[in-house]
């Protein structure tokens, strides 16, 4: 058998194995020929057409926001056109004070930060198929989050003053 221009091709035992190259589609122009035991020989085309994969993902956004408690992205919204979601396996690399799960049935993502970190960082996500794989990435920023004002009611006489103390009422994770 030829080699194609893309890609290799092989025969072994009388099977053909073909093995295609990229994520584009394109035409193989083969030849094979055929020898039998007294070295007479015969050739002939064989022409294969290779069907173009569509893309794995889409862009994920630049970046996320998320507060302390954390956030959540659904994985499906960011495959790229008719990728079957139950097709692709996902994966998750965090660099920076960020703690990441995938659930691997809903595949959704949870984000939180480490240990009430404000550091944020960035996440490599990863989506694999049988035929292909792609990444992308994305900033995680944990924004302020108001304080918590709770006080209490005050009773005075008339004439009277009074001090209250705003740290036992006030709190902030800053």
């Amino acid at each position: 058998v030829s080699t194609p221009a893309l890609g290799s091709a092989s025969i072994t035992d009388g099977v053909l194995q073909l093995i295609t190259e990229g994520n584009d589609g394109y035409t193989a122009a083969l030849t094979v020929t055929a020898t039998d035991p007294d070295g007479l020989q015969a050739s002939g085309a064989l022409t294969v057409t290779v069907t173009e994969l569509p893309p794995v993902l889409t862009s994920f956004p630049d970046s996320l926001v998320i507060d302390i408690a954390g956030g959540e992205l659904l994985l499906d919204s960011y495959l790229g056109a008719g990728v079957s979601p139950a097709s692709v396996t996902w994966s998750a690399l965090a660099s920076g004070d960020l703690d990441v799960v995938i659930d691997p049935e809903t595949r959704v993502v949870s984000i939180t930060p480490a240990d009430g970190s404000r550091e944020g960082g960035r996440i490599l996500f990863t989506a694999m198929t049988t035929k292909q794989s792609a990444s992308d990435s994305i900033d995680i920023r944990v924004a302020n989050v108001t304080p918590i004002v709770d006080l209490p009611d005050l009773f005075l006489d008339a004439g009277e003053s009074a001090w209250l103390l705003f740290d036992d009422f006030v709190s902030d994770d800053d």
